[in-house]
């Protein structure tokens, strides 16, 4: 059923994971699938394929769905008719190919690879060279006072045995080679988060737990998600499902819910490699030459010639990028800074994804859940749980290496031991939390624990924003009821501008003297409530200056020779806050001589907002509104414009609850109350069609951006169904 209404979708999507592209596009994509297949895409699905095979169950349960897909392909015993294929696929001149469990398999790779494949490794090597000590650890830190981590402080780390890894490390942070690098004001990777949470019956009006997530995933057509329910005699289970893959992802049934959110602890990390000799056969490991292993990956090209690419493999994974950047600006950049270097990702390794899904769409309970978590590797994940007898819980969950403090933050050496992996933290010992004193679990993209934690991590992009949000107002919340998470879901409070105005308003001159315009927009901001709501202009004015500081305040994060990041928004109004006026690292080098202090970039910025505020008056003031700034596109896949909704009216923002961006935002809302029958609502930013001439094409996005749900009918059975149906299609 899902490849009648996503076949392309499947395709395509399939094929950009396994580096497939100039199979159908030609030579200008040979770039992009070179990059795919020297991460280890398909070689990362094969090691999962082997895993499920191992597993009779799961096995069966991917060939189950492997042949569905294929039987609706095969229909009409002769294939689906060229009338018949998806309009994209006459659009791009290619046919639809068989179903196998790779593509399943490659599926996954690529929600790991879009969760989890960031890391800072080689910028924070660079920085730490660059600023003083003080500096970066007030810029960059792993953790810092004044956060609300997932397991809340109450939770006691009393672990019987903790694990311990080598702490002797050589502390050469390896070689750096000149790169060019481009000055963006944000990370793309600070788009991708969720959130997610689950109240105790003691805190409900109906006195049953209730549990909400939204995926902040980027927004396309046709969607990320496939709603559906699945009925088995020994299961009942509704959600989302990955078009792609079996198994509901995010859902419910009839005795518990889930949800997920991104863990963004960093699971991948690069190590320097000194081989024998050019030939690249042996590489130094300690006191010997441990031998690599040479993969040959075929990369065909519509109207072209096949490129044959040979990728080196170590123990740590392969190595990515040799000779030559294959990408150009700012991925350059990252891409040039990593040459040479062994890539080590959680998800190159062997694991079973699917069978976590598999059993906690028939699980019953809170030891049911567990188990099912257990198998789950990579994407790291925060796994909130609820069920009708009461229980709550969160645990982070994923394949998380023993480390010694600060490995993996920054390159690490190849030829050294000591920078080896020496294990896993254990399942029981990764943080989680059953019950709390508080009566709810939530998370956010956020720390997961208090510094008490005895293993380190650290992050590609914790969140400091959207958590403290909705874990003020569970705290404050009683009674709670679904229109009331409902209400919170949508909430649109930016506490990260609560935060840096009080900062920034004192700062300037004395606006008001002699200059109307001025005065407008400074008691605006002055009155400003902080809600990034849809047509308000206040947040317009706010975002315009903060990007435009935030550019000048982080000149020195940009390079023309060396890859660099600049500190996040909490760090970065921290060091607003607590450094010296005319620290050095406020200075403008960029453009004056003028050795600037942070009281003259915060006027500089402002007059350059008051400006863009009467230039954008002139031309129509209505684009001073929050959602013509903000300009959330839900896009096709393909970014035919004419298949996709532009300027969808809605408010939020990306470290707001309501965490809609300009590409990126909920995919899914989901808010289930556990009573008898279930009380479910949700709603997506798409349909359930992917025709782009099907009324069920982008059906849900006007309700999704008013912030509306539908009630998920949840079925007990087929005959049930049948009375609700408008259509039915029954295959035989």
């Amino acid at each position: 059923i899902t490849a009648k209404y996503r076949l392309w979708q499947m395709d395509i999507q399939t094929r950009a994971a396994a580096g497939r592209l100039s199979e159908i596009f030609g030579a200008k994509f040979i770039p992009y699938d070179k990059e795919q297949r020297r991460k280890g895409m398909i070689y990362g699905a094969e090691q999962a394929l082997e895993e499920i095979k191992s597993n009779p169950k799961l096995d069966a349960c991917i060939q189950a769905y492997t042949d569905g897909v294929n039987a609706y392909m095969e229909l009409n015993s002769k294939g689906l008719s060229y009338a018949e294929y998806p309009i994209e696929f006459k659009l791009l001149n290619y046919k639809p190919e068989a179903w196998t469990p790779l593509k399943t398999a490659l599926l996954l790779k690529y929600m790991a690879s879009t969760l989890t494949g960031f890391d800072d490794d080689a910028e924070m090597s660079n920085l730490k060279k660059m600023l003083s000590e003080a500096d970066f650890n007030e810029l960059y830190p792993d953790y810092s006072e004044g956060i609300d981590p997932i397991i809340p402080v109450e939770k006691k780390y009393d672990f019987d045995t903790i694990l311990k890894p080598d702490t002797t490390c050589n502390t050469e942070l390896g070689y750096y080679k000149k790169v060019v690098d481009l000055f963006e004001a944000e990370h793309q990777k600070n788009q991708v988060g969720s959130n997610n949470w689950a109240v105790g019956p003691g805190k409900t009006k109906n006195g049953f737990p209730i549990l909400c997530n939204d995926p902040h995933l980027q927004l396309n057509l046709p969607s990320l998600w496939y709603e559906i329910q699945l009925q088995l005699p020994d299961m009942n289970c509704y959600g989302v499902s990955l078009p792609g893959a079996p198994a509901i992802v995010i859902g419910f049934n009839d005795y518990i819910a889930w949800g997920v959110t991104n863990a963004q602890v960093d699971v991948r990390d690069w190590y320097t490699i000194k081989f024998q000799d050019k030939n690249k056969d042996a590489y130094q490991y300690g006191d010997t030459w441990r031998k690599t292993t040479k993969r040959i990956e075929k990369i065909d090209v519509k109207g072209g010639e096949t490129i044959i690419d040979t990728v080196v493999y170590t123990h740590y994974g392969p190595v990515v990028y040799e000779d030559v950047a294959i990408a150009e600006g700012k991925k350059a950049v990252e891409q040039t800074a990593r040459e040479g270097m062994a890539m080590r990702w959680i998800a190159l390794e062997r694991s079973e994804e699917v069978n976590t899904f598999y059993l906690l769409n028939r699980a019953k309970n809170y030891d049911d859940y567990r188990t099912a978590i257990s198998y789950f590797s990579c994407p790291a994940q925060n796994f909130i749980f609820a069920s009708n007898n009461g229980d709550i819980a969160i645990t982070q969950q994923g394949r998380f290496p023993l480390k010694y403090k600060e490995q993996g933050k920054f390159i690490l050496d190849g030829s050294n031991p000591a920078d080896d992996y020496k294990g896993y933290i254990p399942f029981e010992q990764n943080p989680t939390i059953k019950n709390p004193e508080r009566q709810f679990c939530a998370s956010a993209n956020q720390h997961p624990t208090d510094s008490t934690y005895p293993y380190y991590y650290t992050s590609f992009d914790f969140e400091f924003y959207r958590n403290r949000v909705i874990n003020s107002t569970l705290t404050k919340t009683e009674q709670a009821t679904v229109a009331d998470m409902q209400n919170l879901q949508q909430n649109n409070y930016n506490l990260m501008a609560s935060e840096a105005l009080p900062v920034m308003l004192p700062l300037l001159n004395d606006v008001c003297k002699n200059d109307k315009s001025k005065c407008e927009v400074y008691n605006a901001l002055k009155d400003w409530d902080f809600n990034n709501d849809a047509t308000s202009l206040t947040p317009t004015y706010f975002q315009i200056w903060w990007d435009t500081l935030y550019n000048m305040l982080w000149d020195e994060m940009y390079s023309d020779t060396i890859a660099l990041v600049k500190p996040n928004k909490y760090y970065t109004v921290n060091a607003m806050r607590t450094f010296e006026n005319d620290h050095v690292l406020f200075d403008f080098k960029k453009t004056t001589d003028k050795k600037e202090t942070l009281n003259d970039l915060v006027n500089t910025t402002f007059n350059f907002l008051c400006k863009s505020v009467d230039s954008l008056k002139k031309q129509d003031a209505e684009l001073l509104q929050w959602y013509q700034h903000k300009q959330t596109h839900i896009m096709h896949i393909s970014q035919i414009p004419a298949f996709s909704r532009m300027e969808v009216k809605n408010g939020g923002f990306s470290n707001i609850v309501n965490a809609t961006s300009a590409t990126h935002g909920p995919s899914w809302r989901m808010v289930v109350e556990l009573s008898k029958p279930v009380n479910a609502y949700g709603v997506y930013p798409g349909g359930q069609s992917g025709n782009p001439g099907s009324k069920y094409y982008s059906n849900f996005i006007d309700d999704w951006a008013a912030g509306k749900y539908y009630k998920l009918a949840f079925f007990a059975n087929v005959e049930e169904a049948l009375k609700s149906a408008l259509f039915t299609i029954t295959f035989n």
